[in-house]
């Protein structure tokens, strides 16, 4: 990739750009975050070798070195895969288990009968059982007739 294949608005040159200095020192770094890490070199490489030929005519100093040249990155510097699914994992089951608790906490429903008896002191009066709801099709009704039988019994009065 030649330089004049690289061209960036001064918008997106603020935005991958950032220099850092140390205290008391007059080093500085640069630091050039791209997509293409090729690109990237090359654009600090030729931020520095401006900054080194334009610093030389304006302040009138000639011992300025460029210390180390950028350098193409073997592997991505960002994002940090690992981490992020670390952290990913860790923050849903955080979030799983304060869900659970709270469901568990927030919940109302009596779950047995010794509840209400022991606890609240309330007197049993019988269980209902929960059914199945019973549906209607086209050949058969939703509620079964019962087969009516009659069974007269003789009334036997016995003195």
């Amino acid at each position: 990739m030649a330089e004049t294949d690289i061209r960036r608005s001064l918008e997106s040159l603020k935005q991958t750009v950032s220099v850092t200095s140390t205290a008391n020192s007059q080093v500085f770094s640069i630091v050039v975050r791209d997509k293409n890490a090729k690109a990237s070199a090359m654009i600090a490489n030729q931020i520095a070798a401006t900054f080194k030929d334009q610093v030389q005519h304006i302040i009138r100093v000639n011992n300025v070195t460029i210390v180390a040249p950028a350098e193409t990155p073997d592997q991505p510097v960002a994002p940090k895969k690992i981490i992020n699914i670390l952290i990913g994992f860790v923050g849903g089951l955080i979030l799983g288990l304060v869900y659970a608790s709270v469901r568990i906490l927030s919940n109302r429903r009596v779950q047995t009968l010794e509840y209400l008896a022991d606890e609240l002191m309330l007197t049993s009066l019988g269980i209902i059982n929960h059914q199945q709801p019973v549906t209607a099709t086209h050949d058969q009704p939703a509620i079964k007739p019962q087969p009516v039988t009659s069974v007269v019994k003789a009334a036997v009065k016995r003195v």
